[in-house]
Order: C-alpha cells, then structure tokens, then sequence
C-alpha cells in the first residue's frame, strides 16, 4: 500500500461525508458549459443534446430539491451577454496555491 494513496482517499471520503451532512440549500454547484471562442453558434455546445434547454430543466430539477438555485431566464441571452472576468494577477495567485506535483 502506498501511504500517500491511502491518505488522498481518506481524505476524499472524509470530503463526501462532510458534503453529506451538509444542508442541500448551503451546498455550492457549479455547472461548466463549453463554448468554442468565435462561434456564437456553438454555445454551450453538447454533441446531440440541447445544453440550454438540459441545462435550464437541471437548474429547475436542482431547485426543486432544495438547492439555492435561481431560475436562469433567458438561458442563451444570458449566457451571451454576462461575462465573468477572471483577472489574470487573480489567476496567477490561484495558480500559485496548487502543488507543485500539478
């Protein structure tokens, strides 16, 4: 057995655990879409699947079981309009906490 292996899946359980004990409207989601840079076209773009309309029904299905989630509205517009800026100091800072080993 290699210590190091056993200690992370400790942890990893240990880490659900603790999610599970958590109250379902305190935990924090986060939903990742993929859009291809310069194609408008290919927004949160799923091969076979209508990720807008998957992910609004998600949002509400997430709601309905007591996630604090708010309905998204216009999904598309939105998604094409907000931005969220990511500063690269804020990057470099955020990157710089990882182990090194990443």
């Amino acid at each position: 057995p290699d210590p190091a292996r056993i200690d992370a899946i400790v942890a990893r359980v240990a880490g659900w655990i603790a999610l599970a004990r958590r109250p379902v409207a305190q935990r924090r989601l986060a939903l990742v879409l993929s859009t291809y840079p310069g194609k408008a076209h290919a927004m949160a773009h799923a091969v076979g699947l209508d990720a807008l309309a998957s992910t609004t029904a998600l949002l509400a299905d997430l709601a309905n079981a007591g996630y604090a989630v708010a309905p998204p509205g216009d999904l598309a517009r939105r998604l094409g309009h907000e931005t969220l800026a990511f500063p690269l100091a804020a990057y470099r800072a955020a990157l710089a906490q990882l182990p090194p080993a990443l």
